[in-house]
């Protein structure tokens, strides 16, 4: 089996019998309206993957783990030749398998189902929370594994793949943060880099524990940051701290905190490929981009792609900054009137435009829709958005977490408290909010034991946050629960509450020996 690296999450996997190429973001265009660019570039590489995927000699197969366009390339997908299967997960939300049997026949698999190939296999592995939409594979192919995560935060799940398949030859996860907070969020610059230091050392610390529980022959550092060529978006480019850091900054730091784990681990360029066979890269793509070279390179990449990203950043011909508030207003009152977590969401949101002079209030307790020009709550959210951004959403070029991507919002929040039910608003598409179900309670039932040095409590397994399975956390300073998949904390010694939301898992504390509940003192 061999594995070849198409940059950002795309990997071309062969043998002799299969090709198989995941995620392959491989146009000129970027992703989310322009907003994101592949780091390093890797347009180059889209012929010699056509090529692949116009060998019938062999079976060829495409995997697109999500719906994130720097995952699902549509310019790209739209030219895969007739013969090509497409395998993606079973989500609740039919988008992305709709789409793609407009080009070819598609393969849904649900979570844990396997697709035979010639020679092995394909296992999915999904998360579908309505909130979160991802997907991983397993794929096993002449005797050899590959266990690509891509950006999917099923890390509690890597321990018993490995102790139900065996040994993994090459095991691949995003290392770097892709989200809109803190990146949108109106922070003075202490706050900013200090959230994102934080972040990039819990994601840092979850990928070193999943690599140590996956045990691969090689780490594939993959799915990493784009670059930004928007002028709007250039400083992420080069702010001293965010969440964004290139390859060569988690490979320093596993080198420095795990130098055991021997994992062949390198910064990868699009097509270098590694052997499984052999048991080594077999191929190294020139030339080597370098952290210095960083700077230079993304300056060239802004000025070529400059006109086309400021062109989309019109509205819709015939639209007016007017109509679109106006069109905003009609779709919010809509959604509040489908979300099914209303109550649970305690503060108003304000959703903006940036060229507007009032913007739209939502009261989620009394479900209604009113325009405000002025915020006069202590406890509220504000969205910030382009009006042509917006436009876009409204239109349905874009999904209300595209919008989130493209980092082109600001958001504002007092108490500066997350709210999973807002969140899930937020990010969620219309026709899926009735989907939605009591996030704090999910799963609730289930509960495990966690054991610390001299104290145990019994807890709910799964995080309230996004279902991870706290039976593979672990304890911080024997009283800290932390989830694997997003780092969430939660104060075992005070109920279960997590530490920056409100949110629990509601812990009892049992005697260790036995797994009983203690009495109350004094009982």
């Amino acid at each position: 089996m061999r594995i070849t690296f198409l940059g950002h999450a795309g990997f071309c996997v062969e043998t002799d019998r299969v090709v198989l190429v995941c995620d392959p973001w491989l146009s000129e265009s970027g992703a989310f309206d322009g907003a994101w660019f592949p780091w390093p570039p890797n347009h180059h590489v889209a012929p010699w993957v056509r090529e692949r995927l116009h060998d019938g000699g062999r079976a060829r197969f495409v995997y697109v783990s999500h719906e994130h366009r720097d995952h699902f390339d549509r310019d790209f997908l739209a030219t895969v030749p007739a013969g090509v299967t497409f395998v993606v997960p079973r989500f609740g939300r039919t988008a992305l398998a709709d789409w793609l049997a407009g080009v070819g026949p598609v393969v849904t698999l649900g979570d844990r189902q396997r697709l035979e190939l010639p020679g092995g296999s394909i296992e999915m592995h999904v998360d579908d929370t309505v909130v979160e939409r991802d997907s991983a594979v397993l794929v096993e192919l002449d005797g050899h594994r590959f266990l690509n995560l891509n950006d999917c935060k099923l890390l509690d799940r890597v321990r018993a793949i490995r102790a139900r398949v065996g040994p993994i030859d090459a095991f691949s996860c995003q290392f770097s943060g892709a989200t809109w907070h803190p990146t949108c969020y109106e922070y003075d610059r202490p706050t900013y880099e200090r959230i994102s230091a934080r972040k990039v050392a819990d994601k840092f610390a979850s990928v070193v524990r999943a690599i140590e529980a996956c045990a691969p022959a090689v780490y594939l550092p993959a799915a990493g940051p784009a670059c930004f060529y928007d002028p709007a978006l250039a400083h992420l480019n080069t702010e001293p701290v965010n969440i964004f850091p290139r390859a060569r900054a988690f490979l320093d730091h596993l080198a420095a905190t795990r130098p055991d784990l021997d994992v062949c681990a390198r910064e990868l360029m699009p097509g270098d490929t590694w052997d499984a066979t052999a048991g080594r890269f077999t191929h190294l793509a020139e030339p080597r981009i370098e952290d210095r070279d960083f700077a230079a390179l993304v300056a060239r990449g802004a000025a070529a792609h400059r006109d086309r990203i400021l062109a989309l950043q019109d509205l819709r011909p015939g639209r007016t900054v007017a109509a679109v508030h106006s069109d905003l207003g009609r779709v919010l009152a809509e959604r509040v009137t489908r979300f099914p977590l209303a109550s649970a969401v305690a503060a108003p949101l304000y959703v903006w435009l940036q060229e507007a002079e009032a913007g739209w209030r939502i009261d989620f307790a009394r479900r209604a829709v009113r325009e405000a020009g002025t915020i006069d709550d202590p406890a509220f959210t504000r969205l910030r958005v382009p009006a042509w951004q917006m436009d876009r959403v409204l239109a349905g070029a874009l999904t209300w977490e595209d919008l989130a991507l493209t980092f082109r919002l600001q958001i504002l929040r007092r108490p500066d408290t997350y709210d999973p039910a807002l969140h899930a608003f937020l990010l969620t598409e219309t026709e899926d909010l009735d989907a939605l179900g009591d996030l704090a309670a999910r799963d609730g039932t289930e509960r495990v034991l966690v054991r610390g040095s001299t104290r145990c409590w019994e807890v709910n397994r799964r995080c309230p946050h996004a279902g991870g399975d706290l039976s593979e956390g672990w304890l911080e300073d024997d009283r800290f629960l932390v989830c694997p998949r997003h780092r969430w904390v939660f104060d075992l010694a005070d109920g279960g509450r997590c530490t920056t939301a409100d949110a629990t898992v509601h812990a009892v504390e049992v005697a260790p020996d036995t797994g009983n509940r203690r009495p109350p003192a004094g009982g």
